[in-house]
């Protein structure tokens, strides 16, 4: 009886496979192959305990640097091995985000009140939203997606008047031009302290302000850039209820 073999075995598959089996994935490879390169050093430390405490000999020569270039490729390889798992974790996490949304855009007619608005939540974090509102959005007619991204971060400055959304008071606009302007004189401010403060580090006590003008007028300037951003994170919000409102009506 004669017996035949077909085919062609794929040296990369099957190295890989024993790779694979050996030493498991490509982050544990590198992993691994870092903790040897990072160890690399400690050879000559382990034989000077040696020499020194076992054999008691006191003219050996103690070992120089434990962490050299060997030991920082070492450390770079291991870092990489961390990282590529967490990369892969992340994108996955993304891909099964964006997947959950769609079958949720998808079937959101189905789903009973309470599940809506917790789906909302779970998967925009669209927290407290009314369910007209919400219906509203996911059945835009013609974008879905744009009056979904508007609608998730400006929620709580809109209110669903059938059959589309109004900003939340009448003076809406009207603070959001107050508020911009206001945002406008902050960096300025902060700009005319770091002024000062460089006049008083050049020339001390110029500005007549005190022994520690300087640093007070750095101090300002640092509050002025957080409140701006602040501000700025605010403004962004009513800039989007408006838009939800003017531009993505249907």
């Amino acid at each position: 009886m004669n017996l035949k073999f077909s085919g062609t075995i794929d040296i990369g598959k099957a190295l890989g496979r024993l790779l694979n089996f050996v030493f498991g994935t490509v982050s544990s490879r590198l992993m691994a192959l870092g903790v040897g390169l990072m160890s690399f050093g400690s050879k000559d430390i382990l034989l000077y305990a040696f020499q020194t405490v076992v054999l008691k000999q006191t003219d050996a020569t103690p070992p120089g640097s434990a962490f050299g270039w060997l030991e920082l490729v070492g450390l770079a390889v291991f870092v990489i091995g961390i990282i590529i798992p967490f990369y892969n974790w992340i994108a996955n996490s993304k891909k099964n985000l964006a997947e959950e949304r769609t079958n949720f855009k998808e079937t959101f007619r189905q789903l009973s009140d309470v599940r809506l608005q917790d789906e909302i939540e779970r998967l925009y974090g669209v927290k407290g939203a009314d369910v007209p509102s919400i219906k509203a959005v996911l059945g835009h007619p013609t974008n879905v997606n744009f009056a979904l991204s508007l609608f998730q971060l400006c929620y709580l400055n809109v209110v669903y008047h059938p059959p589309w959304f109004s900003l939340r008071d009448r003076f809406f606009k009207l603070r959001y031009n107050l508020g911009f302007l206001f945002w406008l004189l902050l960096p300025l401010h902060a700009v005319a302290c770091l002024l000062m403060a460089s006049l008083e580090f050049y020339a001390p006590g110029i500005l007549k302000s005190g022994p520690y003008a300087a640093q007070a007028f750095v101090g300002i300037a640092l509050l002025d850039c957080v409140g701006a951003w602040l501000i700025m994170t605010d403004l962004k919000k009513m800039g989007t209820a408006i838009t939800l409102v003017e531009k993505a009506r249907p």
